[in-house]
């Protein structure tokens, strides 16, 4: 294990990840800021579709979360 004052002790264990998706008919704001913190450079991507058939039919690019949200987006179709 690294010492405390190593800077691989110190990095977010997610700080690397390029892509996030989440997946939910509804996704808190609270998620969407932690994930913003932990992953900076992350693209966050929230789909949904229908449960029934385990297929997502629709996304939402997650930028800047608006304050007037009262949850993420649910998101435009999906291209063919």
């Amino acid at each position: 294990q690294a010492p405390a004052s190593s800077p691989i002790a110190t990095r977010s264990p997610l700080g690397d990840l390029r892509l996030v998706f989440m997946s939910g008919d509804w996704i808190p704001l609270s998620l969407a800021s932690l994930l913003h913190r932990a992953c900076p450079a992350a693209d966050i991507v929230a789909l949904g579709g229908a449960t029934e058939v385990t297929v997502w039919s629709n996304s939402f690019g997650l930028g800047e979360v608006d304050p007037l949200w009262r949850s993420v987006p649910y998101g435009r179709p999906i291209w063919n």
